[in-house]
């Protein structure tokens, strides 16, 4: 009798251990895979189960799909089950020789690297990337500047059944069961947590984040940005609703009538895209510019505290000028702290996109959380080709112009 209870105890253990656990982005410090030659790469990945590989897989990558959320709404836990399933955790062939997370193919208008694999047919091309964070910025830009994917930015970030929906029905993929692959694995793992939810979604709750999105989305079909001179009551006539209703679909607070600031809500600031060309402008006045734009100064709005800037593009930096004999003279310390650890570097000898990023970068706040996002906003390229027609930016001719909108 002894021996059965031993037995039982044995058997209990055994299946506990065995169980699968769901929270995966608990680990801080994941082993890193980066510049590690192939062979070591699939040498780790074979050590590890299927199981270990995503775990390893979210806690890795868990971090940029949230800072992608941030930026361009995709829900952080669509992006991470896209991952997932795409690139089989990262251990895919497509994953590991071209750092395409996705499967995103090269379409006519990309001009980066490629690489040929068999997908839905044979030899197709698909897009290669210097790093995975590559592929997961331009996944966002992909979804965000196609026509076809528009109605899914106007569901409820947290609704991730609806967005795996709303992708299979867009044609992301051809499986006919890719919404479902993609609601299972977010479950699974509790990816849902990356979006900030408190607990997954249940036919209850996604029925009243639907209703909720219902009620708000028909009256912002479209998106108004305010101008100098508008007020509440002035939008609200525009628009054929009440203050308190516009109040409440912008999540404005302080509205007591007592001539207090008014905030918008993050998730309704929209992020134009400018571009401007470098050629023959000097290099404090374009840094001013730029520094008003990524931080949103252009905007009635604009708040210290909030991402309410814009994208920019720089092109042709390498024709951008500096006042007096600068490029001879001007010289650019870095100390380490270390006794004899002062290096010079002159001017001439730094990169112009280097030169513009230094420039920039001493104008934004220093020690800001908000600055540090906002300044990844800027794309600087040395000549006049760049990667974002897609987005069709805005064209500043006039550096001296104040009126940008």
């Amino acid at each position: 009798m002894r021996n059965h209870k031993l037995l039982i105890l044995v058997f209990i253990i055994f299946f506990n251990s065995c169980g699968v656990k769901k929270v995966s982005y608990r680990d801080n410090s994941p082993k890193k895979i980066k510049n590690k030659s192939v062979k070591s790469v699939n040498r780790f990945f074979k050590s590890m189960t299927n199981e270990q590989r995503t775990h390893w897989y979210v806690n890795t990558y868990s971090k940029i799909s949230i800072d992608e959320m941030k930026k361009f709404g995709i829900p952080a836990s669509i992006t991470m089950a896209q991952g997932i399933l795409e690139s089989n955790s990262g251990k895919g062939s497509l994953a590991l020789k071209s750092n395409n997370h996705f499967g995103i193919k090269c379409h006519s208008k990309w001009k980066g690297k490629k690489v040929y694999h068999d997908d839905d047919e044979k030899g197709e091309c698909f897009r290669k990337y210097k790093n995975p964070e590559k592929s997961y910025r331009d996944h966002s830009l992909f979804l965000e500047s196609r026509d076809r994917y528009n109605f899914l930015f106007k569901l409820n970030k947290r609704n991730y059944v609806k967005w795996a929906k709303g992708l299979k029905k867009a044609g992301y993929a051809t499986d006919p069961k890719y919404a479902d692959k993609l609601i299972s694995i977010i479950e699974r793992y509790e990816l849902w947590k990356l979006d900030g939810s408190k607990k997954p979604l249940n036919k209850t709750r996604e029925k009243k984040l639907s209703i909720k999105q219902a009620q708000i989305l028909p009256e912002t079909k479209s998106m108004y940005s305010v101008k100098k001179g508008d007020t509440l009551y002035s939008i609200s006539k525009k628009f054929n609703i009440s203050v308190s209703k516009l109040v409440e679909i912008n999540n404005i607070k302080n509205n007591n009538n007592n001539n207090n600031t008014l905030f918008p809500d993050v998730n309704f600031i929209k992020k134009n895209w400018f571009i401007i060309d470098a050629s023959n402008k000097i290099l404090g006045r374009l840094s001013t510019l730029i520094v008003k734009i990524l931080r949103g100064k252009h905007k009635e709005y604009y708040s210290p505290y909030i991402d309410c800037g814009d994208n920019v593009i720089i092109i042709n930096s390498d024709k951008v000028l500096v006042s007096g004999k600068k490029r001879i003279n001007k010289i650019y310390y870095k100390h380490t702290n270390y006794p004899g650890s002062l290096k010079k570097v002159i001017f001439n000898n730094i990169s112009s996109i280097n030169i513009i990023k230094l420039s920039v970068k001493r104008m934004m706040p220093k020690e800001s959380f908000v600055s540090r996002f906002q300044f990844k906003s800027l794309y600087i390229y040395r000549d006049s080709n760049h990667l974002h027609n897609s987005q069709k930016p805005i064209i500043i001719n006039d550096i001296k112009n104040d009126n940008i909108k």
